[in-house]
């Protein structure tokens, strides 16, 4: 009995510490479970907060995101944080705390790439290391074996060569715009007409909301004054164009011509019962004293098409429109059709140079030599894009206008006075694709260069030291760039003559250091803007001294 009980016990014992190492097991898988559940929200917290800062750092809240990024760093001390980190303290014009994290990239032998170099030395320049800046100059130029012309590619100055931002054009919104659809403007009395108030704009669907009758409108602005503002026309109070028309259609694009006195309007068809799918007509009509007659259609208008967006050369004898009839290349070709012994010829197609299998749409003709006309058949930025070609010349191309004309959404309904300096269009870029406003433009016709000069002159000399400025040295050869504060890309570079001299020109406006070099001598830095949309000339007074370039470091 008693070997009976003691088998029992040590079946007990053995039993009890299975169970009790079973427990010890479980509580171990459950402590690393919320181990790892721990270490997976402090990943994602990290994660979560380092998307925050990267977030404002792109935005250009510098502030906001260094606090983001020391706070991450703290949380994993990664080499692309500290690189975030000076930057945006170099953002913030704090010299002394960039440098100090570039050097701990430095220490870590970390691989700065030449940009990042270049932006060492200005935190460098900027608390007056000027001995340490040249060194770390010389390390960025043996980088930069060519010229900034050729070695940084895709940079700001690149785009900005490519989209002519404030180089050639100057959009700006015309202060005729409503809560509706604006477009389609055309030259007319002392002024512009235009269509406004849609639901739905002719060949272009757009949710908007109607006009007070349901139907859209002619209207017209006149300028304030024949003088204009900074170069371009301001529109006064808008006012209804007068005329026979039928009120229960939509009033399209139009074109007047034969001294204002002709009209070419497009009209769609009633919508009545017998004809469900509403086409666009062409129709002609005069003026009589301050109102427009009763249209009157043109011949090839037809039941199974639509015709529209007139354009007309200056005589009144070659009309240009866009259809859909039959036999085109795509949605929407642009045909011609010419007036001869009192009627109108049978449209032409104009062929595939100029029609695509998208749709080409408002034509406007400039001077009887080019035409231009939307289309996002052809290369363009997105949507419908503005293009042009040469009528009298048959090795001619199409040829995009570029941005700032043309971006990513629809562009369309180009006109322009006799000399091209001044136009108006239509886009949708303002509010989503939902509806269309009206942009005037200033173009830089006749001169070479940019529409609004940006240059910067400046001399370059060398002292001794502060406490010895006299017997200057005119600096030769100094290197002298422009910067582009927030990328750090080179805009725009030069060298100086021999008396000291540079004279730069830069293609974009925005905020830029100024860095000027040269081995032996020194580096120097400021920081300074230029305004949009404005002529913009500074000239600098730089002076380098001997002393500060070779003191002895601490």
């Amino acid at each position: 009995m008693q070997n009976t009980i003691i088998t029992i016990n040590r079946h007990s014992k053995t039993l009890s510490a299975l169970i009790m190492k079973t427990l010890v097991l479980i509580l171990f898988i459950i402590s690393i479970g919320n181990y790892v559940a721990a270490q997976e929200t402090i990943l994602n917290g990290f994660q979560t907060e380092l998307k925050r800062a990267n977030t404002f750092y792109n935005d250009h809240y510098y502030d906001k995101a260094l606090d983001l990024f020391i706070s991450t760093h703290k949380l994993d001390p990664r080499d692309d944080i500290k690189l975030k980190i000076a930057d945006c303290y170099l953002k913030l014009n704090q010299s002394e705390e960039a440098s100090f994290w570039y050097e701990k990239l430095i220490e870590n032998n970390f691989n700065l790439s030449s940009k990042d170099i270049l932006k060492y030395v200005i935190a460098l320049t900027g608390k007056s290391d000027y001995q340490k800046a040249q060194i770390w100059y010389e390390k960025y130029k043996e980088l930069q074996s060519d010229s900034i012309s050729t070695n940084i590619s895709p940079n700001k100055k690149v785009l900005a060569d490519l989209l002519s931002d404030s180089i050639l054009y100057d959009v700006r919104e015309a202060e005729i715009n409503s809560i509706y659809s604006d477009f389609s403007p055309f030259f007319y009395e002392q002024g512009i007409a235009f269509i406004s108030a849609r639901q739905t704009s002719l060949f272009i669907q757009n949710n908007v909301s109607q006009s007070e009758n349901g139907y859209l409108d002619l209207y017209y602005a006149p300028f304030e004054d024949i003088s204009t503002k900074d170069g371009i026309p301001v529109l006064e109070k808008v006012k209804t164009v007068k005329g026979c028309f039928n009120s229960q259609v939509h009033k399209g694009p139009a074109i007047t011509y034969n001294n204002g006195n002709s009209m070419l309007i497009t009209l769609n068809s009633p919508n009545d019962d017998s004809n469900k799918d509403r086409k666009l007509y062409l129709y002609s009509t005069q003026k009589k004293g301050k109102k427009w007659t009763a249209p009157s259609p043109l011949p090839f208008n037809n039941t199974e098409y639509s015709c529209g967006h007139p354009a007309i050369s200056s005589d009144g004898k070659t009309l240009y429109f866009i259809s859909d009839m039959p036999g085109g290349f795509g949605g929407t070709d642009i045909y011609a059709s010419t007036f001869n012994k009192n009627k109108w010829s049978k449209p032409e197609n104009l062929g595939p140079k100029i029609n695509t299998e998208g749709n080409e749409m408002f034509p406007f003709i400039h001077n009887d030599t080019t035409l231009y006309f939307s289309s996002n058949g052809h290369i363009g930025l997105g949507g419908l894009d503005i293009v042009k070609i040469a009528l009298n010349d048959s090795s001619a191309s199409i040829k995009n206008i570029g941005y700032p004309i043309n971006t990513n959404k629809d562009d369309f309904s180009l006109v322009l006075n006799e000399n091209g300096s001044i136009g108006f269009f239509s886009s949708n870029r303002k509010n989503k694709s939902s509806d269309d406003d009206i942009y005037k433009v200033l173009i830089n016709v006749g001169k070479p260069g940019p529409l609004y000069v940006k240059n910067i002159t400046g001399t370059i000399k060398l002292y001794k030291s502060q406490y010895q400025q006299e017997n200057a040295e005119l600096l030769e050869n100094a290197e002298v760039k422009v910067i582009d504060f927030e990328t750090s890309d080179p805009i725009a570079e030069g060298k100086t003559d021999t008396e000291g001299n540079f004279n730069i020109d830069i293609p974009i406006a925005g905020k830029f250091y100024l860095m000027c070099y040269k081995k032996g001598a020194g580096t120097y830095q400021t920081v300074f803007n230029i305004p949009e949309k404005t002529t913009f000339k500074d000239n600098f007074s730089i002076v380098f001294f001997k002393e500060d370039l070779f003191q002895t470091e601490e």
